[in-house]
């Protein structure tokens, strides 16, 4: 499918629940962002414009907890498409601070970030005309 913590193991983290949802029907709250799975595969490209359309980018993952809500969005076994691409930088201008590779291929032929739901894998790099299913985020309008 197409996407620093100390003292506390990974699988025990406990993730902080919204009480109230800002976000539009289907979409999912999480620590003050809105997030879309989509039912259907793209290239990178189509489905940053896609997300762009709601006022969003393809998800991003700073930490431990969006990592992990990241790969229960998408628990179905796939993989997922984030917004990241060529120089290791979010699409939505942040900084790539967490990594969690699996495998780098070639930065020269493969420029966009894949994440695997399946716990025990974590990030690879693909090419970005590679279709893969993926997630919107955006800040809520409230």
């Amino acid at each position: 499918m197409l996407l620093g913590l100390t003292g506390m193991n990974a699988d025990t983290a406990v993730l902080p629940q919204a009480r109230f949802s800002f976000c539009l029907d289907g979409w999912l709250s999480f620590r003050g962002n809105c997030y879309y799975l989509s039912n259907n595969v793209d290239i990178w490209r189509n489905a940053e414009s896609f997300c762009a359309g709601y006022g969003g980018s393809l998800a991003s993952a700073h930490n431990i907890w969006e990592y992990n809500f990241l790969q229960r969005v998408v628990n179905t076994g796939g993989t997922l498409l984030p917004g990241l691409e060529g120089d290791w930088r979010w699409e939505d201008g942040s900084e790539f601070n967490y990594h969690h590779w699996e495998t780098v291929s070639s930065t020269d032929h493969y420029q966009c970030l894949q994440l695997n739901s399946q716990e025990s894998r974590g990030w690879s790099n693909h090419g970005c005309s590679m279709s893969f299913a993926f997630v919107c985020q955006v800040k809520p309008n409230c």
